[in-house]
Formats: C-alpha cells, structure tokens, sequence
C-alpha cells in the first residue's frame, strides 16, 4: 500500500509542478504585455478541472488545493495585466 501512496504523492506532486509552470509563464507573459486579461480569463477557463464526484478526502483535500492556487495565481496574473492595460490607454 505504501508504494500506492507513493505514486499517488508523485503525481500530485507532477501534477503541481505542470499547474504552476503554467501559471508562472502566464503571468510573465501578462507582465511583458504578451498576454492580455481576457487571454489569461481564457487560460484560467483551460485550467478549470472536470468535475469529480470522488468520495475520498485526499482528492477532495488536493483538488481543492490545486484549485485554491491555481485561481489565486491566476487571478494576480489578470491584475497585472489589467494594470498594464490601463497604462497603455
């Protein structure tokens, strides 16, 4: 059981690494002017999980996770780009 968990704590770990990865270059991008607001409203759209209808507290705990940093990263990319958009005008 114990390699199981192993697994399990690797992909998630995987699974963060992509998310933020993601996250990060989206909002580089945002801050170089290469992304707009409604382009990262379309990444965060891209990013949103499918739905779950899993029982088990771990993936509830974890989806939740994923999903908390992924919108809150997100979100600060789209304000960056909106000040920079409001700048340019």
């Amino acid at each position: 059981m114990a390699e199981s968990n192993d697994a399990v704590v690797e992909l998630v770990r995987i699974t963060m690494h992509v998310i933020s990865a993601t996250v990060g270059f989206a909002h580089e991008m945002a801050r170089g002017g290469r992304l707009t607001a409604d382009e990262i409203d379309e990444l965060a759209h891209r990013l949103t999980l499918p739905p779950s209808d899993s029982a088990d507290p771990t993936v509830r705990v974890v989806r939740a996770s994923i999903e908390r940093q992924t919108t809150a990263a997100l979100a600060t990319a789209h304000r960056v780009a909106k000040a920079r958009e409001s700048q340019q005008q």
